[in-house]
């Protein structure tokens, strides 16, 4: 479906997938995108243990590591359709690199903050190899090492709040007391 926008364009060339389509992440378009992302570098596995979801063997045979690795074009699909053009992207829950790597891509500020010094390393040695590539990421993505209950004090003002949080005891990324995948039922959803 291809309709013009407010702006002049057609739908898709703004949105890339026009808002309140059907998403499918199987088709051909999809996938095409997505590889287009992951030829940039994007790894967001790394920096993260391995099989946290704890997958049998038998899944682990027919790809990927057992751990959630956010989707990039729907990263890139929710930054178009809900955030302001080159507005502040802020993630509490920053985990792997996607988010921060396609805000940078398409021209947003991005502050993120995780628990994981391994994993901010990572995402930084991502953002800067994939930032070699000429025009890549304008502006380069800003992350932090803390707990975001704490340093949300000093992020910049969101135009979009970009979430991630761990699932409860769905995938256990440390044993860190201020890990909220470490912590029980209870005190989980207290925190």
């Amino acid at each position: 479906m291809r309709g013009k926008s407010d702006t002049g364009g057609v739908l898709s060339d703004k949105y890339t997938v026009p808002p309140f389509s059907i998403l499918d992440v199987a088709s051909g378009p999809w996938q095409e995108l997505k590889g287009a992302w992951l030829r940039q570098g994007i790894r967001s596995e790394k920096g993260r243990g391995e099989n946290l979801l704890d997958y049998s063997e038998l899944i682990l045979q027919k790809g990927g590591n057992g751990t959630s690795v956010f989707d990039p074009v729907l990263c890139e699909l929710m930054y178009k359709w809900f955030a302001p053009s080159r507005g502040q992207v802020v993630d509490p829950f920053a985990g792997g690199s996607v988010r921060g790597i396609v805000a940078g891509a398409l021209g947003y500020k991005y502050w993120g903050c995780d628990l994981s010094e391994e994993q901010i390393k990572e995402n930084l040695k991502q953002a800067e190899e994939i930032n070699k590539i000429p025009g890549a990421l304008r502006p380069m993505p800003e992350w932090v090492v803390g707990d975001s209950r704490v340093m949300l004090d000093d992020a910049p003002e969101a135009d979009f709040l970009f979430s991630c949080p761990p699932y409860g005891d769905k995938e256990e990324y440390s044993d860190e007391g201020a890990d909220l995948s470490a912590m029980g039922n209870t005190d989980f959803m207290k925190a």
